[in-house]
């Protein structure tokens, strides 16, 4: 089957399907809508059905004329649809609502529906050397090292150029060849190999996004595993395309082991999700909210910059500087103090209090697990005191006006906030390549900085080892 038209017509905004049976069910039965309608995008990027719905009865104590579903809560209420298009491609689509304010069920009506993507599943006999395969666009211009060069050749005769356009990288485990072209206008990127294609998904949508500032939005993806295949149309926010973050690095560096470097965090983020999928998930959870923030107000953009590090503290370095931290002795007074506490004459709430607190003593915290980082000098002082004074001013913030303004002050600490971000983010996966460190407007210095050497055995939290 050829995609291609389904490709470009997401890439261009104008996908027309045109949809000759349309049913929409839901799981309990209280709702069934048949029609006929046309699957369109709207100027945003948004996918939705524009459906010319039969007549409809409503079933008793029902208020289905209201947001349906009522509850997204409500597994029984979810909608399941299918649309059979003119071509007899039935593409599917579930969890999404509408509103069907002001409708006359007793005549045909008209109701747009948004959906977050449909898909549409179909088999070929084409037979391949690798079992999976995994092909997807993206319009935002992801800067990640090309080491390809292609020849264009134009239909005037004798007419061609050369662009290096092309990225790709060999992965080992798992078997897999990626394929990462930039055509000006929009990215191709296609993996073919052994892998599970949902880890291979994620990471290359991390990767891109991590290393370029950019928060990649798939428009049209497709999944074959053997002849079974899987089209996914997916909505997009048109306006986060014209939105980019300082990015860790350049795309091009002149520095020992490029662009090897650069390359390895897409294997080491492969392994990460294949054997530590929660810390994979941590990563990618506050990448990208710090990338949202940074959409937003000044206030906003600081508050989760600092709680982002934070999270990523607890998630990911915390337990592990716990393991090389523990001072068997302390632990062996804690337990000697409360068992005495515990036989002190006092009410039970002050001997809980007591006791609580004892608990507690010698026990990690983003604060103290920051100068742990300082001595062993993967972190500065200047970055620990900026962390400090970003959290408690973001947290208990004093009044002011509302602006978009920042200051010679809180420039700095998101300056080496930032800096510290990328050093927690990168490492998980791995990295040990330069970085910048942010502090000069516009020209931030690139240092090959010490980076936190993580060891993830199989199924288990990870070990620091610095």
């Amino acid at each position: 089957m050829d995609t291609s038209k389904f490709f470009e017509g997401m890439r261009k905004g104008d996908l027309e399907l045109h949809c000759t049976e349309v049913v929409i069910t839901q799981r309990s039965a209280e709702l069934e809508l048949k029609g006929h309608g046309k699957l369109l995008i709207n100027p945003t990027g948004l996918i939705y059905l524009e459906l010319v719905c039969k007549p409809i009865e409503i079933p008793e104590k029902s208020t289905i004329l209201s947001k349906v579903p009522q509850s997204p809560f409500d597994e029984n209420q979810k909608l399941e649809l299918k649309a059979t298009t003119i071509q007899g491609w039935t593409f599917e689509a579930t969890d999404f609502s509408f509103q069907m304010n002001n409708i006359f069920t007793t005549k045909p009506f008209v109701v747009n529906i948004p959906l977050e993507l449909i898909e549409l599943h179909y088999e070929s006999s084409f037979i391949s050397e690798h079992r999976t395969n995994l092909n997807f666009e993206i319009c935002e211009p992801c800067r990640i090292p090309t080491n390809k060069l292609n020849t264009v050749k134009a239909s005037l005769k004798g007419y061609e150029s050369y662009n290096w356009n092309q990225t790709l990288i060999e992965i080992d485990k798992p078997k897999c060849e990626i394929s990462i072209i930039d055509h000006e206008a929009y990215m191709e990127i296609n993996a073919s190999g052994d892998f599970n294609i949902d880890e291979i998904y994620e990471s290359l949508n991390y990767y891109l996004a991590l290393s370029s500032g950019r928060l990649p939005q798939p428009y049209a993806v497709v999944r074959r595993s053997g002849h079974a295949h899987t089209l996914q149309l997916r909505s997009v926010n048109k306006a986060y395309r014209s939105h980019t973050i300082a990015e860790p690095f350049p795309a091009l560096a002149s520095a020992p082991g490029w662009p090897d470097f650069h390359y390895g965090i897409l294997s080491g983020m492969l392994k990460v999700r294949r054997t530590n999928p929660n810390l994979f998930q941590s990563g990618y959870a506050q990448w990208a909210r710090v990338w949202h923030a940074y959409r937003s107000q000044t206030s906003v953009t600081l508050l989760t910059l600092g709680v982002a590090i934070e999270g990523l503290l607890n998630d990911v370095y915390i337990p592990s500087l716990e393991l090389s931290q523990q001072d068997t002795e302390l632990e062996k007074a804690k337990i000697d103090i409360i068992l005495k506490l515990n036989n002190l004459a006092i009410s039970k709430d002050h001997k809980a209090t007591l006791v609580s607190s004892v608990e507690k003593w010698g026990n990690m915290h983003p604060k103290k697990a920051l100068s742990i980082l300082v001595e062993r000098g993967i972190v500065d002082k200047d970055e620990r005191q900026s962390w400090i004074d970003l959290r408690n001013s973001s947290a208990h913030p004093k009044a002011a006006g509302v602006s978009n303004a920042i200051s010679k002050k809180d420039f700095k600490r998101m300056c080496d906030c930032l800096s510290l971000f990328y050093i927690f983010s990168l490492s998980i996966f791995g990295y040990q390549g330069p970085v910048y460190k942010f502090g000069k407007i516009n020209h931030p210095d690139l240092l090959q900085r010490e980076m936190i050497n993580i060891v993830l055995p199989e199924n288990s939290k990870g070990a620091l080892d610095v």
